[in-house]
């Protein structure tokens, strides 16, 4: 059964590639997933200053040329990259795309300004994959997940280096009571109706339960979906830190979050979870704004 049909594959260059096709083959092989490979490329004429002498028109064009061939080499090289990290595993790459395979791999390489062609290559998929490094992300690859999970209207699905992701069993959803984590909690309903337990985490010392759960639970109730509430009170971590924590020491395959539930000047300024977790997460974290 496919839970998310189709996944889409940011591919920057060829090591990351290849790092992201052995995060996605898992998650493919979880959800039922055709993985949508991508690399973008902005039109040759954006490298060309904008004012020169009418005299070097010539010239223009010789640098136009050279940026497009410069594209085209670093397109084919990080694609070649994507096709051969896909053999040996779960994804068989298919040019054109089988649209009836329910697990498998395809290519797509639009030209436009970045991050747009990102933002409207991610809103004809299911889902986005973010695959973390084991160091620190560039800052460049921060931005273009944000414009992302701020821009498509589709859920973030951010998995660490290092952890095989599989269809989880427990999940832990950060519940706040905040529009996005409401959205969140939909986007997730296909993988919330799979697990065996679904645990609403609230970070405070409220004693007072916030009103919105009761119908919460009886809102996942009817949509299939076993939930409880469970409150924590902070220990001197994060809430990113203590949502983490929690999901990892419940033994939670998933920890569920509504992405910039604050705004994103607040999170700048003052660190938040959604920036936290796209950096450097412990377990996979589902994210939707």
């Amino acid at each position: 059964m496919s839970l998310y049909p189709t996944t889409f594959l940011p591919c920057f260059s060829e090591k990351q590639a290849e790092r992201a096709v052995a995060a996605a083959g898992p998650v493919a092989d979880a959800l039922g997933s055709m993985v949508v490979g991508c690399h973008g490329t902005p039109p040759p004429h954006v490298a060309v200053p904008a004012v020169y002498p009418l005299e070097s028109g010539a010239h223009v064009q010789e640098i136009i040329d050279a940026v497009a061939k410069a594209n085209e080499a670093e397109t084919a090289s990080v694609k070649d990259s994507f096709v051969k990290a896909c053999s040996g595993g779960p994804l068989t790459f298919y040019d054109p795309p089988n649209l009836e395979a329910e697990v498998s791999a395809a290519w797509r390489e639009p030209m436009g300004l970045i991050p747009d062609i990102y933002v409207s290559e991610a809103m004809t998929c299911d889902l986005t994959l973010v695959t973390q490094p084991a160091d620190n992300m560039s800052s460049e690859e921060l931005n273009l997940y944000t414009a992302i999970l701020m821009g498509s209207g589709k859920p973030l699905l951010v998995v660490p280096e290092g952890v095989s992701f599989t269809k989880p069993q427990e999940i832990v959803v950060g519940w706040n009571g905040s529009l996005e984590v409401s959205r969140t909690v939909h986007a997730a309903l296909p993988m919330l109706r799979e697990a065996n337990m679904v645990k609403l985490l609230s970070v405070g010392t409220d004693d007072v339960t916030a009103p919105e759960i009761p119908s919460t639970l009886a809102y996942l109730s009817r949509n299939g979906v076993r939930a409880t509430h469970d409150q924590v009170a902070p220990t001197g971590k994060s809430v990113s830190e203590t949502l983490q924590d929690y999901t990892l020491s419940t033994k939670g395959g998933l920890l569920v979050l509504g992405g910039y539930s604050h705004s994103r000047l607040r999170e700048l300024v003052l660190g938040g979870v959604t920036r936290s977790v796209l950096q450097k997460a412990k377990p996979p974290v589902f994210l939707c704004h």
